[in-house]
Order: structure tokens, then sequence, then C-alpha cells
């Protein structure tokens, strides 16, 4: 159970970290006029929403493990443990495929830059880009870009992660009910 409660930690930290990123890409995909506020923040992450900034889960099998473990038991709580472990499986499979396609997606963001930008190199180690060469942040291909990984990622991987917070909720309420019997 208290595994239980620390991946429902780690995941509602991970999503508000997503949600943070979701946010970053409505700014720079609104028609709406930015407060100086939401100019400055999103002037500050603006070159990496899609090239070198991508969250991963990376949840850990810790759980599975000490699912594994618990096949002895014999009792109503072997049918949640078995559809926890059955949950956890599909949850994590789908969470890596759709880090698959993130990754995929980054990079192919990377080979553009490295390819075409002959500033790439500054992004990378982080050096100041100039007003011309940062221009490309604010332009329609990088848009483009922007919008493919907030649909095809983003979207996607958030909805597993909210799937999978759900899950995990309603597995500690099930326990709870049947340990208070």
């Amino acid at each position: 159970m208290s595994q239980l409660k620390k991946d429902q930690t780690n995941i509602r930290k991970f999503i508000d970290t997503l949600e943070f990123q979701s946010d970053l890409f409505d700014l720079l995909l609104t028609e709406r006029t930015l407060s100086q506020a939401e100019m400055k923040t999103l002037h500050e992450e603006l070159p990496y929403l899609v090239t070198v900034q991508v969250f991963i889960l990376n949840q850990q099998d810790e759980t599975l493990q000490i699912l594994s473990h618990n096949k002895a038991i014999d009792n109503p709580v072997l049918k949640i443990l078995e559809s926890i472990e059955s949950d956890y499986k599909y949850n994590l499979e789908m969470l890596q495929i759709s880090e698959d396609k993130m990754v995929d997606e980054i990079m192919g963001n990377l080979n553009y830059l490295k390819n075409n930008k002959d500033w790439y190199y500054k992004l990378i180690l982080g050096y100041d880009l100039t007003d011309e060469e940062f221009s490309y942040f604010k332009s329609n291909d990088y848009k483009n870009r922007v919008a493919q990984m907030e649909l095809m990622s983003h979207q996607g991987y958030l909805s597993l992660l909210y799937q999978f917070e759900f899950d995990i909720n309603n597995h500690i309420k099930e326990l709870d009910t049947i340990l208070k019997e």
C-alpha cells in the first residue's frame, strides 16, 4: 500500500510538471496578446520546448516486483493485487510507447536544427542566441513543431498519466475498504 501511495505522489508531481510545459505550449500557440510576465516566461523556455526539454516518468517496476512476491496470499486482497499488477503492466507499456514517440519527435527536431541551423551548438551548450537566431523560435515552422509535440506526445502522454493516476487511486480505495473490513 505504501508503494502505491508513493507511486501516486510521483505521478501527480510528474503530471504537474507536464501541465506546466503544456501551458508553455499554449502560450506560444495562442493568438491573444501575452502579458509581460507570460512573454518573459515564454522567452526563457521557448528554445527548449521541443528540442532538449523532454520529461519522461521513468516509473520503476518496484511495485510490480512487490506484487509478484504476493502471489501466495489467498484472500480477497489477491484479486485486487492481481488487478493492480495487470493495470501497472498495461499502463507502463502504454507510457513506454508514448515515451518512445516523444523521444523520436525530440530527436527529429534536434536533427533538423543540427542540419539546418548554424547556431545549433549554441542552443545545446546553453550559449546566448542573437535576436536573429532566436527569431526562429517565433516562426511558423517552430510553432508547427510545438503543436505536433503538444498533440502527439503531451496530450496522449498526459491522458495516459491521468488514467494511471486514476487506476492507482481506485486501487488504494479498494485496498482501504478491504483492510477496514
